[in-house]
């Protein structure tokens, strides 16, 4: 059971798929922990970053060098942003599309 409040996100929801690619990523040398995915419907991610406060966020490698405001954000309580290789087939935009058109 989780204990954040708000709570995480359930593991059983449609958008797990997201979490599964974003845990499951040895080349990095390390073992992601993913409490869970959260979507939101902002532009950008601030608000629920603001809100949940995690310790890292994930981001694909296509967004090396862009000077991302989540950045700003996670600063503010030591969080970090993580850029993972991106995986064929396995766009986090696209399965969470999916994930919105299943209900």
């Amino acid at each position: 059971m989780c204990q954040h409040r708000p709570a995480c996100p359930a593991a059983n929801r449609p958008d797990r798929e997201a979490a599964h690619t974003v845990a499951s990523h040895p080349e990095q040398g390390w073992i992601l922990l993913c409490n869970g995915v959260v979507v939101f419907d902002d532009d950008t991610p601030s608000r629920a970053l603001a809100t949940f406060r995690p310790h890292l966020f994930v981001k694909g490698a296509d967004y090396q060098g862009a000077d991302l405001d989540e950045a700003t954000v996670l600063a503010e309580w030591g969080g970090h942003v993580v850029l993972l290789p991106l995986v064929a087939h396995h766009s986090t935009t696209r399965i969470i599309r999916v994930a919105r058109a299943a209900g």
